[in-house]
């Protein structure tokens, strides 16, 4: 995977950079119900611990403050090496290896807001934004079973197809996840999955924007699959 994974900087929670205070968002509640994996903080006792959950609450409140998107900075893997750089959270984040469930959960039970611009759908939008660019990595691939990437996927087709109205949603990608497989191709893990998974679970209108994004990524002509049994 094309990117740079910059060392965690463990510090103690309290002061976990100002920027990435815990978000107390709705619908983050799963997250602390299922997190169980967590790290002793540097120079606290032994028993002082950060647990996923609660660094995905603080990267959540952080991304929904900083005024850079994906689409400002044309790729997912640009804006994720900002955020890794400027939130402790973050950098620390993409090192677990339990943290694609929780994100999936928050991002499968969340719904887009009714329109992208203004306070708190404004917010919400650039949350879901940073839960795609998560669970596009390959180590999120990785994380999930196979039923669950399917889930994933199908919850970013949908969201993908609501965001084609530009009325209500004009300023970012349709979709930050397939914005990074695109990028990236062969070289992430998704792409594969995605291609071995089984394709009668998925609607005429799901199989077509999977056949289109294939397209893209590899150059080649869209031609229209037939995937019932």
């Amino acid at each position: 995977m094309k990117k740079i994974i910059l060392a965690a900087v463990i510090v103690m929670f309290a002061g976990l950079l100002p920027a990435c205070e815990k978000n107390s968002e709705a619908g983050n509640t799963k997250v602390q119900e299922n997190a169980t994996k967590s790290i002793a903080v540097d120079g606290e006792d032994e028993n002082a611990y950060i647990s996923t959950a609660e660094l995905i609450e603080t990267a959540l409140e952080y991304v929904k403050d900083e005024p850079m998107t994906v689409d400002l900075w044309e790729q997912a893997e640009a804006a994720l090496n900002h955020w890794i750089k400027n939130c402790d959270a973050v950098s620390e984040l993409v090192d677990r290896d339990d943290y694609a469930e929780l994100i999936m959960d928050i991002y499968i039970d969340s719904e887009l807001p009714p329109y992208e611009t203004g306070g708190d759908n404004l917010y919400r939008f650039k949350m879901m934004e940073f839960e795609e660019v998560m669970l596009s990595q390959d180590s999120a691939c990785r994380q999930l079973s196979e039923e669950q990437r399917a889930e994933v996927v199908k919850k970013v087709i949908y969201n993908a197809q609501k965001r084609t109205d530009k009325e209500a949603y004009v300023l970012h990608y349709s979709n930050a996840f397939f914005v990074n497989l695109e990028w990236q191709g062969t070289d992430n893990a998704w792409y594969n999955a995605i291609k071995e998974m089984d394709r009668t679970q998925f609607s005429n209108e799901e199989n077509q924007y999977i056949d289109n994004f294939y397209s893209r990524c590899d150059g080649t002509p869209h031609t229209v699959e037939s995937h019932s049994e």
